[in-house]
């Protein structure tokens, strides 16, 4: 089965190499649009992977060459949608989140999702996501959301 991507402004896909998935890039015009919209088709039990070049939440990175994450949202069944992120030996637990805020954040990693450079990479979107989170492996986390000017901001209140 192929997966056929929607049409949304501000996003090109590309080929994927991952069986029934589609992977994307942002385009220069990619704004609040673009990214409502993407967030809007992730299909139920379907999830996305976007990457975060600017990421520092917890824990601290590793290295001075350890930057960034890698999200991967999942919206279950009923249509709640959960996120974490990883890099390199570490993951955080899956977080309830809400669109708004999923959006707000996804929005500042617009270049991070641009597909080209050292600093980049292509987005995922599965319809039937390789990753779930379990029960018993969703926790909140306040901070799973934080980009680094905003991680200052928290650390100095």
């Amino acid at each position: 089965m192929s997966v056929r991507p929607p049409v949304i402004p501000g996003l090109r896909w590309l080929p994927s190499a991952v069986p029934d998935a589609v992977e994307g890039a942002f385009t220069p015009e990619a704004g609040a649009a673009t990214v409502a919209s993407l967030l809007a088709v992730i299909p139920r039990r379907g999830g996305l992977r976007f990457f975060d070049y600017l990421y520092h939440g917890e824990p601290p990175a590793q290295s001075p060459l350890d930057h960034g994450a890698v999200f991967f949202v999942y919206r279950r069944l009923r249509g709640d949608l959960f996120a974490t992120c990883g890099n390199h030996g570490w993951t955080l637990p899956w977080t309830p989140v809400g669109a708004g805020e999923l959006g707000g954040f996804l929005l500042g990693c617009l270049d991070s999702n641009r597909g080209h450079g050292a600093r980049s990479q292509t987005l995922r979107l599965e319809p039937r996501a390789s990753y779930v989170p379990r029960r018993s492996a969703v926790h909140p986390n306040p901070r799973l959301l934080l980009r680094r000017d905003a991680w200052q901001r928290w650390r100095g209140a």
